[in-house]
């Protein structure tokens, strides 16, 4: 299956999130990767020395949709170029509990830039007990 690489246009390394508010969970969740709380659907985009990062199909047109990639001045990502053969990413839990990627954490740090898409709900309120 062929993938996509996406260049940002400022950003060299690290990490980039994209929260899609029009897919909200039903409850907030702790994320194992970069141990913020997320909401709503979120993309961890980890970035290269270049500012690159290989996505697939599904993930290209869901951050089109949002606008995160695009030719219009607010998105941040570009299409540079198909893959035809991606790194695989198998997926599991590592020895810690967090999730892994060939071994090696998917996330490794905190993001270094977050992107929003949709109306983003108030914070609910904390439960009175």
């Amino acid at each position: 299956m062929a993938g996509y690489k996406i260049h940002h246009k400022t950003v060299k390394g690290g990490v980039v999130t994209a929260t899609d508010f029009t897919r909200p969970y039903g409850e907030p969740i702790k994320c194992a990767s970069c141990g913020t709380i997320h909401f709503a659907k979120t993309y961890h985009l980890s970035l290269d020395e270049n500012g690159d990062a290989v996505v697939s199909e599904s993930i290209l047109n869901n951050l089109t949709r949002m606008k995160v990639i695009g030719t219009t001045k607010k998105a941040q990502f570009v299409v540079d170029t198909t893959v035809d053969h991606p790194k695989p990413i198998n997926l599991g839990m590592g020895r810690n509990g967090g999730l892994t990627t060939l071994g090696k954490p998917t996330v490794s740090r905190r993001p270094v830039m977050h992107l929003d898409f949709g109306e983003k709900p108030p914070r609910p309120l904390p439960l009175e007990r």
